[in-house]
C-alpha cells in the first residue's frame, strides 16, 4: 500500500507500507491510500502493478487476437 500525505506540497510524504501496519501511518483528511494487488511489488522504492495485457491476449499470434 501506498501512503501520500499532502501531496504536491512541501510537506508531502510518501510511506510504503502494508495493510496491516496501516494503522501506524499518518492518515488524515491531505491523504491519498493507493492499494495494489496480489502482483504489485516494490523496486526502487515505488509500487509498481504490472498492466497483465500479455494475459489478456494472445502476443504470439500474427493478428493480436
Amino acid at each position: 500500500m501506498g501512503v501520500v500525505r499532502a501531496a504536491y506540497r512541501p510537506e508531502q510524504q510518501v510511506t510504503l507500507t502494508t495493510l496491516e501496519r496501516l494503522p501506524e501511518a499518518t492518515v488524515d483528511m491531505h491523504t491519498l491510500i493507493i492499494v495494489g494487488n496480489s502482483t504489485t511489488y516494490v523496486h526502487a522504492n515505488h509500487m509498481i502493478t504490472p498492466r497483465g495485457y500479455a494475459e489478456q491476449r494472445d502476443l504470439t499470434s500474427e493478428d493480436g487476437e
